[in-house]
């Protein structure tokens, strides 16, 4: 595995990328000595961080941290226990003719008592991995009590030195103004309370709004009648579906709560679909035998029906497109649906009754933009960072094997030809014909893994016409097509890619094999298939095997059997020249042919 692909693995599984490594602190010792001070100072925390904000953050005269984690606690702070006396001094800077925070400037504090012990520091906008600490330069004095100068190099090149300047204090610092200016902290009790570190806690339910509502794939289940239904694109929404399960107690709980609100959540207009996730394998007799009593305990007014294994996967998708972390769909959930056929909500957990009325309200009158509904608080757009990404569902379609619905997906909602990709553009302004066709290409290569010929061209045709530049697409589209068995189609495939890119290297050589070896192959197909081999060969100066085999079948083809016979000895001693002794063996057997006077046929598969 890639190390990038290592990476995301742990990214979307929500796993720290150091596994239990601990946080470490070291200490410098002088000369070229640290010591592990992690367990002593407290900060060998156990949790994934990432930066480290510096900064007397209770202004006693050292240095506290904020330490930010990519996993809970988000964000921790190790205040600094030690007694600081008068053994600092904390500067900030003003520019003038610099920078107004004077980022850059570089400060050394000397000592009057002559040390040779150099103190500097530089006033920079960022430390470590997104991280900005106090703007106050901090210098510890350890044993020095007094200061005789302060030297500050300005971002520009300007000089200056300060005089005046007494230990455990605070100063601001002017350019050009030639004088420290004393500077007090606010008078305020500053109350922290330790507490143990530990994980975060985990809330009994998670509401995700997308900041663009997407149209969804088909979603079927299974009634209690035996009949399959269709939730989309039978849109008849507002419509949560609840997915539980009869061993799941939270489960039965909101199925519960739900019935006794099933006025409120009517007039609301929202329709309630509780569908059982419980043997998702078995037959329906037993699955109803098994969900229908538990439904009549709970008194629900709504009978329900049984979730299939593609409904979960496909929604388990679409919820996968809103969360970095591709943790699967618990029990229970809940997918809010407008009438549309689009996406509202997703509720990991059970369904907080209030916020599915406001967010049924929001379906049903059109309130908030989806955009504003996804934040949980107020506030003003200058620009849309947000884009509809229309391909985010095919794309996670694909992960889950679901290529036919990825197809069907692309075709139904995002664009099938130009016209309608200037409609999507609309939509997804992100979206181009460039991406839209590698989409297209990617489920095209996975269709015809999967044995799907006739979708895998569909595809792939697609995907060339939105870009006939994508060469793979092109590829994949003519062994699609020969896969297929369509003689025609593959030649004629080939030759559009070579008008594309004449003397292409292997559309030469598939064009010239197709021709002279399937079944029908005429005297004209013979002699063309010699042009495009001979120029391969000479391109290649007649040391590429299997053009060399190639130039053999087309000879055999317009029956000049001896040329046909020399080029095919002359390939065999290459294959085998080369290691390819498995071609080498094929060949032995076409010059058989030859040398009985028949030309090689096959069937239109590639070579």
């Amino acid at each position: 595995m890639r190390a990038w692909e290592a990476i995301e693995k742990l990214l979307t599984e929500g796993r720290s990328w150091s596994g239990r490594e601990r946080n470490c602190c070291f200490l410098n010792c002088g000369g070229q000595r640290f010591a592990d001070v992690s367990a002593v100072t407290g900060l060998d925390l156990e949790h994934d961080s990432r930066g480290v904000g510096i900064v007397d953050w209770d202004q006693d005269g050292d240095l506290d941290l904020w330490i930010s984690n990519r996993t809970g606690p988000r964000l921790s702070f190790l205040k600094n226990q030690s007694q600081a006396g008068d053994r600092f001094l904390a500067l900030r800077f003003v520019g003038v003719s610099c920078n107004r925070d004077a980022i850059g400037a570089r400060v050394e504090v000397i000592a009057r008592d002559g040390s040779a012990h150099r103190r500097v520091r530089t006033l920079r906008a960022g430390e470590g991995y997104l991280s900005q600490s106090s703007k106050w330069l901090h210098f510890g004095l350890g044993e020095t009590t007094a200061i005789d100068r302060v030297v500050v190099r300005w971002p520009g090149g300007d000089v200056e030195e300060l005089r005046g300047l007494e230990a455990g204090r605070w100063y601001e610092l002017v350019q050009g103004s030639g004088a420290p200016r004393p500077w007090t902290p606010p008078r305020r009790s500053v109350r922290l309370t330790a507490s143990e570190p530990g994980s975060a806690p985990r809330p009994g339910s998670v509401r995700v709004v997308p900041h663009d509502r997407l149209p969804l794939p088909r979603l079927e289940y299974v009634d209690l009648s035996g009949a399959t239904v269709s939730i989309v694109p039978a849109a008849r929404g507002p419509v949560l579906v609840a997915l539980w399960a009869t061993w799941c107690s939270p489960c039965l709980k909101e199925l519960k709560d739900l019935g006794e609100n099933r006025d409120r959540l009517r007039a609301a207009g929202v329709e309630i679909l509780p569908l059982s996730v419980d043997d998702l394998d078995a037959d329906w007799g037993s699955r109803k035998s098994k969900v229908e009593p538990v439904l009549t305990g709970t008194n629900a007014p709504w009978r329900g029906g049984l979730a299939t294994a593609t409904l979960v996967e496909r929604l388990n998708a679409v919820q996968r497109t809103l969360l970095s972390k591709k943790a699967p769909l618990p029990v229970p959930s809940a997918f809010l649906i407008d009438a549309r056929g689009r996406l509202a909500v997703v509720y990991r957990g059970r369904v907080p009754l209030a916020r599915l009325l406001e967010d049924t309200g929001e379906c049903v009158r059109g309130g908030k933009d989806a955009r504003d509904a996804a934040l949980p608080f107020p506030g003003r757009w200058y620009v849309n960072p947000f884009g509809a990404d229309l391909l985010a569902i095919p794309r996670e379609l694909l992960e889950v094997s679901d290529s036919i619905e990825a197809l069907d997906y692309l075709i139904r909602h995002v664009a099938a030809d130009r016209e309608s990709l200037e409609a999507a553009r609309a939509v997804s302004g992100a979206l181009n014909a460039g991406t839209l066709a590698e989409t297209y290409l990617d489920v095209g290569v996975r269709l015809a893994k999967e044995g799907h010929g006739e979708q895998a061209v569909d595809a792939l045709r697609k995907a060339v016409s939105f870009d006939a530049g994508l060469w793979a697409a092109q590829v994949a589209l003519a062994e699609a097509l020969q896969r297929q068995g369509n003689a025609a189609g593959t030649l004629a495939q080939y030759r559009k890619m070579l008008e594309q890119r004449p003397g292409d290297p292997a559309a030469s050589n598939n064009l010239a094999w197709i021709l002279a070896t399937r079944p029908d192959s005429t005297m004209d197909d013979a002699r063309e298939a010699i042009q495009h081999a001979l120029r391969l060969c000479e391109a290649t100066r007649y040391q590429v095997p299997s053009a060399v085999d190639t130039l053999a079948a087309g000879y055999a083809a317009a029956g000049q059997f001896a040329e046909a016979a020399a080029a095919a000895e002359k390939a065999i001693a290459l294959a085998a020249a080369t290691g390819q002794h498995e071609l080498a063996a094929k060949i032995r057997d076409r010059l058989r042919s030859y040398q009985a006077q028949r030309p090689y046929r096959e069937g239109p598969g590639a070579k």
